[in-house]
């Protein structure tokens, strides 16, 4: 079981990444990523933060379809770290239009 320290570890590890995907995708789109979008490009890195996990630890799982204890934070702080974006850039773009 990973604990709240290890979860503000990842989170911390992990914001770069999320932050690069946002700017990427706006200076792009001229706009913030739809949450499905966000997740498939963070999907393209997760194996960055996760780690090569045993080959057939790896297949066992996705056999199963369960994502491991790690996975599932980094996951899990990866939509933290989307919605507060979210938040921060919409009162941001709220702020503008005064």
């Amino acid at each position: 079981m990973i604990s709240t320290d290890d979860f503000s570890g990842i989170k911390r590890d992990i914001s770069f990444a999320v932050d690069a995907i946002f700017q990427q995708f706006e200076q792009e789109h001229q706009r913030m990523p739809t949450t499905e979008e966000f997740r498939s490009l963070f999907a393209n890195q997760v194996d960055d933060f996760v780690g090569q996990e045993d080959k057939w630890q790896q297949i066992a799982q996705e056999a199963m379809n369960v994502l491991s204890d790690k996975e599932q934070m980094v996951w899990a702080a990866a939509c933290e770290l989307e919605a507060e974006l979210r938040f921060k850039r919409s009162e941001f773009e709220d702020f503008e239009t005064f």
